[in-house]
């Protein structure tokens, strides 16, 4: 009797912090913050100061003002870094596809999805996808975006139309 009950609370004790490993921690999280750099929620609708680890969720907002950058990171290891003056809007959030808005700035993406994945960013002037692992920078200024390919190729869409970017290669949009 004294054996069982020893075996299952051994059990218990071995299976409760595997189940908690386990546990979804979410899609995003702030992984490096230099300067003072913001972020707006929808349920708190106020900017407010970002913290490393804070989780980011669909609607939320990213500002990093004039000499402040960020990194955020998703849980299939991509990551986003945003330079000085930058606005990211998280669109959706999901398990194999991810959208934000970039409205102004700079973003560099280390995109490092599984195949059957895709991250779209949108800009004011046109929308660039990554469907494997790509590495690719976005900027937006007040007349243009421009999208350039390390590593990987990138598929951008405008009024113009459709148009594959190669790793080596830049387009302003």
């Amino acid at each position: 009797m004294k054996i069982i009950k020893l075996v299952m609370i051994a059990t218990i004790l071995l299976l409760v912090p595997a189940y908690a490993f386990s546990a979804e921690l979410g899609y995003m999280r702030i992984s490096l913050i230099e300067g003072d750099v913001q972020i707006k929620t929808p349920e708190a609708g106020e900017w407010g100061l970002a913290s490393i680890n804070g989780p980011l969720a669909e609607g939320d907002q990213v500002w990093t003002p004039q000499g402040s950058r960020a990194e955020l990171q998703l849980n299939n290891g991509t990551n986003i870094r945003l330079d000085e003056d930058s606005a990211l809007q998280i669109l959706s959030l999901d398990k194999d596809s991810s959208q934000f808005y970039l409205s102004q700035g700079r973003a560099y993406i280390f995109y490092n999805a599984s195949r059957g994945s895709v991250m779209q960013i949108d800009t004011p002037d046109a929308s660039a996808r990554a469907f494997n692992r790509a590495n690719f920078s976005i900027g937006v200024s007040d007349r243009y975006s421009d999208v350039a390919v390390y590593k990987g190729y990138v598929k951008t869409e405008n009024t113009v139309g459709l148009i594959r970017i190669n790793a080596g290669q830049m387009l302003s949009l």
